[in-house]
């Protein structure tokens, strides 16, 4: 009774460790939707590095305005320079016109030797002189004052040249820090795309692992049905023990019954002794009659002696069941030591898939890893590019309003980054949401391959402790005919002992009744 229900209870085990297996395939399916939504994101960022690629056309359109702005600046600085050409030629015609000037003062003095007559006509050509110098020196000042606007504008002019170079080389930078970027995300998604790719590796693996299980699975089927067989055989060697034992009892029956007509005849004996004591006349009528009796007697021995080569016979036949129950015993000890050494073999074999499964895994967290740091290098990449983009507008807005047009579409340009920025902020949250939940598939499934090697580690702890019991069973059996049989054998060598044969000569007849 005890193996049928260390039996039932194995067999009870066996759908908590289905509902494992329906676990774990769930959890590959919750795995597979998860690289489906990472997909899905993958293909989110490459349509945001697609509008990535478009802010940066509309920034290089921004550059170019910005090109189309300096010439602008240019042609300015040429007018000025034309300005200051005709400034020039002005200044030539006022010192032709002081030379006339001057030209005038001789012809004055001229008539003023000539012309002592009139001091009215010297006072007014003094007047005139005087307005005429006011004038001179009005058009001095005009002309210094013109002369420090040419400097300051050419000072403006070569200052506004270098900050237009400076902030062509930030663009230029800024450009290429950007280009580096996209190539650090590219290197970014191709690393994803390695990791994705060892994850199905990964997933292979664990398929394959899954199948191990399967026919380890299938062996333990196949052990539980050689346990049954065990099982059977045990019940038929115990129908056969029965058997043995009511054999046993029936010759322990016999002998009993033998030892009854011993002590039987051993009363007749004494009873006959007595009679012979006291008829001591009719002794040749007692003696024949103790001829008679002595030939049954004589007959009675030869029944027993029938009955002791029955016994005997019966005896080895029993002898021959015992070793052909021994047998079976050893039948059933080599298949135990084969299950046992196909047990280890699974067992290693299990162990190997295991390792190689921590070994996958730790790849891909390692891998995962490499990919997170690259992401956030990128990031930091980004915020170093968004903050010198801060800068360049800093000192585009310190430029002139010629730009204006450029710093517009470099505003657009930039929150087209912003929400690039911001989207691809979103897609990175996505993905480490993606990856969490991976990570907690994953911790699942190595839950639930705990939980399925516990079960088959106590199944087979069972079906130990069941063969254990069995094989103590049989051994006790075993140890109980073996000490029947001694018994037997004993009793037999009782009845062939000389006490036992001198009491079986002094219960003969003497005297007759």
């Amino acid at each position: 009774m005890t193996i049928r229900s260390t039996v039932k209870t194995a067999l009870r085990l066996l759908p908590p460790v289905r509902r494992a297996t329906a676990r774990v395939d769930r959890l590959k399916s919750d795995l597979a939707h998860a690289h489906m939504a990472l997909a899905a994101l993958e293909a989110e960022l490459a349509r945001l590095q697609s509008e990535l690629g478009a802010a940066l056309e509309t920034a290089r359109d921004g550059a170019s305005r910005l090109d189309g702005g300096q010439r602008a600046q240019t042609e300015l600085v040429r007018d000025l320079n034309a300005l200051t050409a005709r400034y020039l030629a002005v200044q030539t015609e006022l010192g032709e016109q002081q030379s006339e000037h001057l030209e005038a003062l001789d012809r004055e003095i001229a008539l003023r030797e000539r012309l002592h007559a009139s001091e009215a006509l010297s006072e007014s050509a003094s007047a005139q002189n005087a307005a005429l110098s006011s004038d001179l020196r009005g058009a001095l000042d005009r002309e210094i004052a013109l002369r420090e606007r040419l400097h300051a504008s050419e000072a403006l002019s070569e200052s506004a040249s270098a900050q237009n170079a400076a902030l062509s080389s930030d663009l230029r930078g800024a450009l290429d820090r950007e280009i580096a970027l996209r190539e650090r995300l590219h290197n970014i998604n191709e690393a994803i795309d390695l990791a994705s790719a060892e994850n199905a590796e990964l997933l292979g693996r664990v398929t394959e692992a899954q199948a191990a299980l399967e026919r380890e699975r299938e062996i333990h089927l196949e052990r539980e049905a050689e346990l049954r067989s065990s099982t059977q055989t045990a019940r038929q060697l115990r129908t056969r023990v029965r058997a043995t034992l009511e054999i046993i009892g029936e010759l322990q029956a016999a002998a009993a019954i033998s030892a009854e007509q011993i002590r039987a005849r051993e009363q007749e004996a004494r009873e006959v002794d007595a009679r012979w004591r006291d008829q001591t006349a009719n002794l040749e009528a007692r003696n024949t009659l103790l001829t008679e009796q002595l030939s049954e007697q004589t007959r009675a021995k030869e029944v027993v002696a029938a009955e002791r080569e029955d016994l005997s016979a019966e005896l080895l036949a029993r002898g021959a069941e015992i070793n052909a129950l021994r047998a079976n015993l050893a039948e059933q000890a080599s298949g135990k030591k084969a299950a046992e050494e196909a047990l280890r073999m699974v067992q290693h074999e299990a162990a190997e898939a295991a390792e190689k499964r921590e070994s996958g895994r730790r790849e891909l967290v390692d891998r995962l890893a490499a990919a997170e740091a690259a992401r956030d290098e990128a990031v930091q990449e980004i915020a170093r590019g968004k903050t010198e983009l801060s800068e360049v507008r800093g000192h585009m807005a310190e430029t002139e309003a010629a730009r204006d047009e450029a710093a517009a579409a470099t505003a657009r340009s930039e929150a087209q980054i912003a929400d690039l920025s911001a989207r691809l902020a979103a897609a990175e949250a996505a993905r480490d949401e993606a990856v969490q939940e991976t990570a907690d598939l994953t911790a699942r499934l190595r839950a639930a391959e705990a939980r399925t090697d516990q079960v088959v580690a106590e199944q087979r702890q069972r079906i130990d402790d069941i063969r254990a019991e069995a094989a103590a069973q049989i051994n006790a059996v075993s140890t109980q005919l073996h000490e029947r049989v001694r018994a037997i054998s004993d009793t037999v060598a009782n009845l062939d002992d000389p006490q036992h044969r001198n009491i079986r000569a002094a219960s003969k007849p003497r005297t007759g009744v």
